[in-house]
């Protein structure tokens, strides 16, 4: 297990985590208006599943909302 940061909370993650499988760990299965970035830098959603997270990542999960 390594431990990273999730919107501002720690969270321990499988040593071979990659973003979809963290995105599913939290329970987010739906991708549509969603953005992730790592440590301050956006990874695109066709490089989320080569993408492999790190002991004390800082990821930010943004999810866009209808409305203004």
């Amino acid at each position: 297990m390594i431990n990273v940061i999730v919107n501002n909370e720690e969270q321990q993650i499988e040593q071979n985590a990659n973003i979809i499988s963290l995105l599913s760990s939290n329970e987010i299965t739906e991708f549509a208006g969603l953005a992730v970035a790592v440590n301050q830098n956006v990874i695109t959603k066709s490089n989320w599943e080569q993408h492999q997270l790190k002991q004390g990542d800082k990821i930010t999960i943004i999810s866009a909302t209808a409305g203004g």
